[in-house]
């Protein structure tokens, strides 16, 4: 365990105990607190060092045992990030998608995709667009209807 002091910037392994005698009833009490072995300050966090880099880091940028930089040099590809929003966050895909390629991107890629079906998929495609078009019918028949009146 490793803590950091705010006050010198100094980390170190433990703190120091230091004493200080109060007043406590007809007498003084000896009072025991923690403080900064360099600089005898009482502000200071538990730190821990990045995996990667071994970087000092508080409890406030510990990714998993990762500081900030080492997370973003690990997902340097759009795949990286894509890969997590699949596995950890499936409705982030689209916005992630959104935000990298806009909406005529993700488009052309769906067009692409979907002219590319095989044989097999063909059925499992059907039964998704059919389930899709029942969810939002009102919201397609409107869409079809602007279009049809934009022509």
């Amino acid at each position: 365990m490793a803590y950091l002091c705010h006050n010198c910037e100094e980390t170190f392994d433990e703190p120091k105990t230091d004493t200080q005698s109060v007043p406590y009833g007809m007498g003084n009490a000896a009072f025991e607190f923690y403080v900064c072995p360099y600089c005898n300050s009482d502000d200071y966090e538990e730190v821990t060092e990045c995996k990667e880099c071994g970087k000092v880091i508080d409890e406030d940028n510990n990714f998993s045992g990762l500081c900030a930089e080492c997370v973003k040099e690990n997902c340097n590809l759009p795949v990286t990030v894509f890969d997590f929003s699949v596995d950890i966050e499936p409705d982030a895909v689209s916005d992630f998608a959104l935000k990298c390629l806009g909406a005529k991107g993700i488009n052309e890629i769906l067009r692409q995709y979907f002219q590319e079906i095989s044989e097999t998929d063909i059925d499992k495609f059907a039964k998704e667009q059919d389930e899709y078009i029942d969810e939002y019918i009102i919201n397609i028949g409107e869409w079809l209807e602007a279009k049809e009146n934009d022509a």
